[in-house]
């Protein structure tokens, strides 16, 4: 999907200045931010020529991709899919950024807010665990444009068991199509900070279950969001056409 649940959400909102070109924004880069952008670009991609969990094709052009994933001033179809598809609120959304420690042409977001409870979490174990109906989230996301487009994203939460020994990592990897239009492909893996004592290891195994089962079914549509912010830039009036 684009950002799978299980973030160090705070009040260490970023600032940019806005009238500055994207590379150039000064920018508060708290120490969660850069711990995370840390992590992505020390990440490895995963093997392409191996499985991927999901993969389609979008009817769009490629040229048009990478605008359409950085478009809009909500957060573009990144923090679209939270909203539409997870139900997330209270988003707080940086400004795509320079990633300073990644290869030429790779930009950094991040995106904090509040991933509603999922339904199948009973009440009274919500109160047990001392969680509200909410649960405060992140996912940093780089992008990196070339021949191929690479999108990496974190997503970490905060207050769920385990929550704070793991993150989410999931990857994908957008190329033009062989017959037109975009070929997809998408690859979720759980980063254990801390393992679990080997005792725990059967809820390893159902967390991993479980997100990876979420990435599958949802990456569709937060492609299908993508297609659908594609639409609207091509719809937009281009700079010196004429109406």
């Amino acid at each position: 999907s684009g950002p799978s649940s299980p973030s160090s959400a705070g009040a260490d909102a970023a600032k940019a200045s806005e009238d500055l070109p994207l590379h150039s924004r000064t920018y508060a880069r708290t120490k969660t931010f850069e711990r995370d952008s840390s992590h992505l670009a020390e990440a490895a991609l995963p093997s392409l020529s191996s499985n991927p969990l999901v993969a389609g094709h979008m009817c769009m052009s490629f040229d048009d991709l990478s605008s359409a994933l950085t478009c809009g001033q909500e957060g573009g179809p990144c923090t679209a899919f939270l909203r539409e598809a997870l139900g997330c609120f209270n988003c707080t959304i940086s400004p795509w950024v320079e990633c300073l420690k990644s290869t030429k042409d790779t930009t950094l977001q991040r995106c904090q807010y509040d991933l509603p409870l999922p339904g199948d979490v009973p009440e009274s174990a919500a109160r047990l665990l001392g969680i509200g109906k909410s649960i405060p989230s992140s996912t940093m996301t780089r992008l990196r444009v070339g021949r191929e487009i690479i999108m990496q994203q974190i997503t970490r939460t905060e207050g769920l068991l385990y929550s704070e020994r793991m993150c989410v990592m999931n990857t994908h990897v957008f190329q033009p199509g062989e017959s037109g239009g975009v070929a997809w492909r998408t690859w979720c893996q759980i980063v254990w900070l801390k393992p679990l004592p080997w005792t725990h290891s059967f809820i390893a195994r159902l967390i991993e279950s479980r997100v990876k089962a979420d990435t599958k079914e949802k990456a569709p549509k937060f492609m299908a969001i993508v297609s659908q912010a594609a639409a609207a830039e091509a719809s937009e009036p281009r700079a010196g056409s004429r109406p």
